[in-house]
């Protein structure tokens, strides 16, 4: 296993896990409050950046730039469409501050976990 794989597996696969699990538990009506209301949020942003960041540093061979604002904006992009924009154009929908809160903090620990460890060009 090389490197740069090696350094992303807890990053990818702790949240993957954690989704998984949680989505399972859901299906199987096992209800934990916690887990229901603020890990989807939280795991969203280190899910949707993590995969394609581990594709590029699997498949791209030349070193990669990290940036972290993309990350952030990505995650104002989040909150403005799932917490504003849709609750306010759709009655099945409602806004919780709290999910804008679990973008940015999983905003920060894949801003935290990357730069420490995805090699700067």
């Amino acid at each position: 296993m090389s490197t740069r794989r090696r350094t992303l597996f807890p990053f990818l696969w702790v949240p993957t896990v954690l989704f998984l699990g949680h989505q399972w538990t859901l299906s199987q009506h096992l209800l934990i409050p916690f887990a229901d209301d603020y890990l989807d949020p939280f795991l969203a942003v280190p899910l949707m950046v993590g995969w394609p960041v581990a594709l590029l540093h699997r498949f791209w061979k030349s070193p990669i730039q990290w940036k972290s604002w993309p990350v952030f904006l990505f995650s104002a992009a989040l909150t403005i469409l799932f917490e504003w924009w849709i609750p306010m154009t759709d009655s099945r929908f409602t806004s919780d501050p709290w999910d804008g809160i679990g973008y940015f903090t999983g905003a920060c620990w894949v801003h935290f976990w990357l730069r420490k460890r995805v090699p700067l060009s």
